[in-house]
């Protein structure tokens, strides 16, 4: 029953973590642009409004590179977490465990057979 009051703990400090992530992925690179300038120029393009005081190509900036590599960062990293989960899931069932060492043992004897 510990484990329950963790994982309550756990999906805000995770999601918290997301957030500052995105954040610094928004703001960092070699032309420097405040966080707030980045998340206002992004709430524009969403949601239509005229709130960032940014030159067009400071946007440019966000929407052109800053903005896919965010995106790019988080589809990659929630497909390396299914990944993951079903590995740990596969090497659970004992009979897949069993045929992943005989496959193992089949490569390694095929490795040392005269060609």
């Amino acid at each position: 029953m510990p484990y329950q009051s963790l994982f309550r703990l756990a999906w805000p400090v995770l999601i918290s973590l997301l957030v500052i992530g995105i954040i610094l992925s928004l703001t960092s690179g070699p032309m420097k642009l405040s966080s707030w300038q980045s998340l206002l120029t992004v709430w524009d393009g969403l949601f239509h409004t005229d709130l960032s005081r940014l030159n067009d190509y400071e946007k440019v900036v966000i929407w052109d590179l800053r903005w896919p590599r965010t995106l790019l960062a988080l589809f990659i990293g929630a497909l390396l977490a299914i990944c993951g989960a079903v590995t740990r899931a596969c090497f659970e069932t004992l009979w897949l465990i069993q045929a992943s060492l005989v496959c193992l043992l089949v490569q390694g004897l095929g490795r040392h057979l005269p060609s």
